[in-house]
């Protein structure tokens, strides 16, 4: 069934995104989203795009959309900690 942790780990992953309707998304939305709405200074597309770039820094970014329109977006850094 499942190999090791991470796959059960990946497995959970799945089932909260489904029950909480988080879909898996891109950098370039999350800068779109954050255009729009806004969002906290540290977590500005440009600061993200920094650390993305110069320290190799890995994100899963989700978005919650109703319709077509993307309402929220994260997202995650498992082993890196900010702000």
């Amino acid at each position: 069934m499942y190999k090791n942790a991470e796959d059960i780990t990946l497995s959970i992953k799945n089932i909260k995104r489904i029950i909480t309707a988080w879909k898996p998304s891109t950098f370039e939305t999350y800068k779109k989203t954050f255009e729009k709405y806004g969002g906290s200074v540290n977590m500005h597309p440009d600061v993200v795009s920094y650390f993305m770039i110069h320290h190799d820094w890995k994100f899963d970014f989700f978005t919650m959309k109703k319709m077509v329109i993307s309402k929220a977006h994260i997202f995650c850094a498992m082993e890196n900690k900010l702000g």
